[in-house]
């Protein structure tokens, strides 16, 4: 007669627990994972609002604070957030988001001369045209890098319209959007290093779009630097050209 082995509670307990919780472990690990991908944007968000109602924000649109994030002639401030076709968003509250567009626009368009903007109460999608630049006979279509409801638009910019070109990131802003989902757009968006990254990759595009193309005179200073009086020497095909490709407008 074969004798029956017993084995103590506490083994057997160890063996259903570890049968039960591994499983559930697995499901865990893979929920986490999506709720971690789902929460990023959240988190990010978290930090853009952080850091624009800090006490300190004034100086995000100080020129001196400006001057510290050049690279290669152009502003490229850390406390704004860049869209791929070049408008920026700066957070003014979860509410609240001004809009203008960055350095590189206002480099290569030239001195502005009119903007055209939408009406308060204007509902707008994200990358819907948002405003025109104008120059003589330029234009350029601005996209929205957000969407949502215009609550303001910058009325000095009727008679002072350059002050886009002086100040492109604070007084040279040109509507206010009250958001509808910033926690979906701003995964669009870029900041801090990962916007001096892309400007540096769109640098870089711009520089191999010119290289064919006979310029009067070398737009790059020593060291790489784009000379102030860029848009002077961009002919009209050249200029069709960066609309096509920088800021997604149809030649």
């Amino acid at each position: 007669m074969k004798r029956q082995i017993r084995y103590p509670a506490t083994i057997i307990a160890t063996i259903v627990i570890a049968l039960v919780a591994i499983p559930a472990l697995a499901v865990l690990g893979f929920m986490l994972r999506y709720v971690l991908l789902a929460a990023i944007p959240i988190v990010l968000l978290g930090y853009v609002l952080a850091y624009a109602v800090s006490p300190w924000v004034g100086k995000v649109f100080s020129q001196e604070a400006l001057d510290r994030s050049m690279l290669n002639g152009f502003k490229v401030p850390k406390g704004v957030l860049f869209h791929p076709f070049h408008s920026w968003v700066k957070l003014e509250s979860p509410k609240k988001a001004a809009i203008g567009v960055d350095d590189f626009v206002q480099k290569v368009l030239g001195p502005l001369e009119a903007i055209d903007t939408p009406p308060v109460g204007t509902r707008i999608q994200r990358e819907e045209n948002l405003f025109q630049l104008r120059r003589g006979d330029r234009t350029v279509d601005i996209k929205s890098p957000i969407a949502g409801t215009v609550c303001s638009v910058n009325d000095k910019l009727s008679r002072y319209p350059t002050l886009v070109n002086q100040f492109p990131y604070g007084k040279g802003w040109i509507v206010k959007l009250r958001p509808d989902n910033l926690s979906d757009d701003i995964r669009n968006l870029r900041v801090a290093n990962e916007a001096l990254k892309w400007f540096r990759e769109e640098l870089e595009r711009f520089q191999s779009l010119l290289s064919p193309r006979p310029l009067q005179v070398q737009i790059l200073q020593d060291g790489g630097t784009v000379v102030d009086d860029l848009w002077a020497y961009l002919d009209n095909d050249t200029w069709l050209s960066i609309k096509k490709n920088f800021f997604n407008n149809a030649s």
